[in-house]
């Protein structure tokens, strides 16, 4: 057989599996390999060529799984929970803002009345002060 040293790279484009999964494995001494210069190389056959394997058949139902899977309930839950605090709020701003725009309105309507009055006792005021003025005319 004529024994060929794969780089990471290689052997993961060829084979379909990940760089970190290699590195695992090496580390778990199940693949074979040699290590030259602190860089890893997997022995294998130059002439191999892509076989379906038990790599290939998990990323098979890695790939499988995630195209069926729902988000974990916990992230759903949390994310309903934070548009709930997100509405509250809002509605707690929304409430506090008629509140404060009721007082304004309220705090105006009485600058009106007392304008009013003050009105009312000025135009008494001038016809007094006419009504005098024209005494003293004649």
């Amino acid at each position: 057989m004529d024994e060929h040293r794969f780089s990471l790279i290689e052997y993961s484009n060829q084979y379909g599996v990940s760089i970190s999964t290699l590195r695992r494995r090496i580390k778990d001494r199940a693949i074979d390999f040699v290590e030259e210069g602190g860089k890893y190389f997997i022995l294998g056959n130059r002439n191999d060529t892509v076989r379906p394997s038990r790599m290939n058949t998990q990323k098979d139902a890695l790939k499988k799984a995630v195209e069926t899977a729902k988000p974990p309930t916990s992230f759903l839950t949390h994310t309903e929970r934070t548009q709930e605090l997100g509405f509250s709020a809002a509605a707690k701003m929304l409430e506090e803002l008629k509140k404060a725009y009721t007082q304004i309105l309220h705090e105006r309507e009485e600058q009106i009345c007392m304008l009013r009055e003050e009105v009312a006792d000025l135009k008494t005021l001038v016809r007094v002060l006419e009504s005098e003025n024209e005494r003293l005319k004649k």
